[in-house]
């Protein structure tokens, strides 16, 4: 009877290698470790998979400006709002090669959205102009293309241009002021967006009269204050600064936090008409009310940033250059100091930022 073999001795497994992050989970990664949301690295990564996708999954390092550009036309013809994704794009590419392939492929394309409109903003944007301006002359255009049946403004020149202002001024009897804001954004349209030369146009125009302002005592002044209320008394504040201060309505509601300086009694306005700051003085009647609008402001901040939702829009490029300062503590100082109970919406880029000032509710 021959003895059970002895058990042979288990042969000894060498730990496995661990297997190295995919690239897109080093993308979010590295969006992540920069002081970008969750919600922008997840965006930065889904607009690279298209990339990688759309160049049947070649890995970006063998990529260059031309692949880029190909994808950027194909985002401008297929999305439904391309100037969005062709920004959104931009950014998540401009940071892939940048940051994460550490490649310097120089300014990225920015092509043309083929429709007409977008193509307006487009140049609209590219030139800096207010988001009013953009909306003015885009709903202009739209009525001029409608006016003559749909037809295409490269089809159609000084003549065409010529009947709609006069129609206008005869037969809808708009005064001086739109009629001109007409003729602007149309000029707009053939020299800065088609590039087309109209040459001399001869309309019915009217010229804007001189009107002598009207001017009210300090008594009726008072009796206007008065009766100004809601949202529980920042609207009486705000229209005691539009008066104290000489503020517009619209710098008055994009007042932020960091141009309020009470200890010179001053404000500071940025970006005002024509893209210019200046410096007002801030009345005493107001300081005490405009210290407590801004410690509620400060409380509403905190507790946005407890909750992990407090954001501010910054202005050009400085969100991309510093993540960080659009949702940390230092952001206090940026958002405006008249806050709803909402957050809303950013109208460039489409998510959600610091909580506005309803314009259209105070000018009521």
């Amino acid at each position: 009877m021959s003895s059970d073999p002895s058990p042979q001795p288990a042969a000894a497994t060498s730990p496995r290698p661990p297997t190295p992050p995919r690239f897109l989970d080093q993308l979010r990664k590295a969006a992540r470790q920069r002081g970008h949301p969750d919600a922008t690295a997840a965006a930065f990564t889904d607009c690279c998979r298209h990339f990688i996708l759309f160049h049947g999954k070649r890995h970006p390092r063998d990529l260059g400006l031309a692949e880029v550009g190909q994808f950027l036309e194909s985002v401008a013809r297929t999305e439904k709002d391309p100037l969005r994704a062709i920004a959104a794009s931009r950014d998540a590419l401009d940071f892939l090669y940048r940051e994460v392939l550490h490649l310097n492929l120089g300014e990225l394309p920015c092509p043309r959205p083929p429709r007409l409109l977008d193509q307006v903003r487009q140049v609209l944007r590219v030139r800096h102009y207010a988001l009013r301006t953009e909306t003015c002359y885009v709903q202009w255009i739209t009525r001029f293309i409608l006016f003559h049946g749909k037809r295409h403004p490269r089809d159609m020149g000084a003549a065409e241009i010529e009947q709609f202002l006069t129609h206008l001024a005869v037969n809808g009897r708009v005064s001086a002021s739109t009629q001109n804001q007409a003729f602007h954004a149309l000029l707009f349209l053939y020299q800065q967006v088609l590039e087309i030369d109209l040459g001399r146009i001869d309309a019915v125009r009217a010229r804007r009269p001189k009107r002598l302002p009207v001017v009210l005592a300090a008594a009726e002044v008072a009796a206007v204050l008065e009766h100004v209320d809601g949202a529980d008394g920042v609207f009486r504040l705000m229209a005691r600064l539009l008066y104290g201060c000489g503020l517009r309505l619209l710098e008055c509601c994009q007042l932020r936090v960091k141009d309020v300086n009470l200890a010179r009694g001053q404000i500071v306005v940025r970006g005002g008409k024509g893209n210019k700051d200046r410096v007002v003085m801030l009345p005493r009647s107001v300081r005490g009310d405009l210290e407590r609008q801004l410690e509620w402001r400060r409380r509403l901040h905190e507790r946005d940033l407890a909750r992990g939702v407090a954001r501010v829009e910054l202005p050009h490029a400085l969100e991309r250059k510093y993540p960080r300062a659009a949702q940390g503590t230092r952001s206090a100082a940026h958002p405006p100091g008249w806050g709803s109970s909402r957050r809303s919406c950013c109208p460039s880029r489409g998510c959600l930022t610091w909580r506005r000032g309803l314009v259209t509710v105070c000018s009521r």
